[in-house]
């Protein structure tokens, strides 16, 4: 019996020790548990105004905590919080959790953080700058997706990942990827409309699907020669890209990836690439003439809407025209197409009205 009884006092101890209890101090609610207190949100109310965290709370119970955390989604759609200051005792802040403070115009993130997480300051469209501690490592999904305000942001060296649309629809102007960073992945820069320059490293090797879809400002990017493809609509969107120069290790670029490049006069693609996407240059109206290297074996609607396009070399390594691959091209006058062409798609040459010679192969 004795025993039972010291097994059982034994558990009830190991229990209390991992308690937590909810308390609101001061209007703020926190989750507390040992020693440490976490701020969450307010079931009653939303929080509101200048908030200031104090770095320890001083419970019902008479016991002092030390405030180390901010939950998930603490602040979440508080639209009247204007600013928040945060105790160098915060070492976590949770996911969403100053998600859609519209008018929040300043934040700290303290120097004890290490991980920025997904969606943490989404549409913080008031926040105009925001400066990331030199010990963070890695920048969450979405994580400052649709800062409208931010013109500038500096990444420590000690990031190693940026998350699927980290910076989509802020309002940078330029910005400067570390060399710790190997990989751009989807909707990184999505519609980051006033991003004009941006600096990758030789140490990236990947850039994600809608990387930089919708940058309509960006006027020039140098692609790492150890890129091996690039993603869909990677570049769709990039109205003001005059000319770019893929790399000659890339071997395959994606489905619309250059789609609606208005201002793309000129691009060289290596021999290295095999294969090139469907719709790759629709609609890329100030292309006047493009050189297909020998390694590229088919084409699918990649020159819709080239109202420029005047003349075009087809390789003889082309077995396949695809649908709609010239259509619209207004401007085109002749073409060539090598025997080694089997398949014609539907409207390959729809509305070339200023067609005049093509040479069809006997097969």
């Amino acid at each position: 019996m004795r025993r039972v009884l010291a097994i059982l006092a034994l558990i009830l101890g190991t229990c209390s020790s991992f308690a937590q209890k909810y308390e609101i101090i001061d209007e703020y609610r926190y989750q507390l548990r040992n020693d440490e207190a976490i701020l969450t949100s307010n079931e009653t109310w939303k929080y509101t105004g200048d908030i200031v965290v104090p770095s320890k709370v001083k419970a019902s119970d008479g016991k002092s905590y030390k405030v180390t955390g901010i939950d998930d989604r603490c602040f979440q759609n508080c639209k009247t919080v204007t600013s928040v200051t945060l105790p160098s005792t915060i070492s976590k802040i949770g996911q969403y959790c100053f998600a859609d403070c519209e008018q929040m115009k300043s934040v700290n993130i303290p120097s004890a953080v290490k991980t920025i997480s997904q969606y943490t300051f989404s549409n913080c469209r008031s926040l105009t700058s925001i400066e990331i501690p030199s010990g963070v490592t890695r920048l969450g999904e979405y994580c400052f997706s649709g800062c409208s305000g931010i013109a500038s942001i500096k990444i420590p060296a000690a990031v190693t990942e940026i998350a699927q649309g980290c910076f989509a629809g802020t309002g940078l102007t330029s910005i400067e990827i570390p060399s710790s960073i190997s990989r751009l992945p989807g909707y990184c820069f999505e519609r980051c409309k006033n991003l004009r320059s941006i600096r990758i490293p030789s140490t990236v090797t990947l850039i994600g699907d809608w990387c930089f879809y919708g940058c309509s400002s960006l006027t020039a990017i140098d692609i790492p020669r150890h890129v091996p493809h690039l993603g869909s609509s990677c570049f769709s969107g990039c109205s003001s890209l005059k000319s770019i120069e893929i790399p000659p290790y890339v071997e395959y670029i994606q489905d619309y990836c250059f789609k609606n490049c208005e201002g793309l006069e000129s691009i060289t693609i290596p021999s290295s690439v095999t294969s090139i996407g469907g719709n790759c240059f629709e609609n890329c109206t100030s292309l006047s003439s493009i050189a297909l290297p020998n390694s590229v074996t088919n084409i699918d609607g990649c020159f819709e809407g080239c109202t420029s396009l005047s003349t075009i070399s087809i390789p003889a390594s082309v077995t396949s025209i695809g649908q709609q691959t010239f259509s619209d091209c207004t401007e085109l006058y002749s073409v060539s197409i090598p025997s080694s062409v089997t398949s014609l798609g539907w409207g390959g040459f729809r509305n070339c009205t200023s067609l005049y010679y093509i040479t069809l192969p006997n097969s």
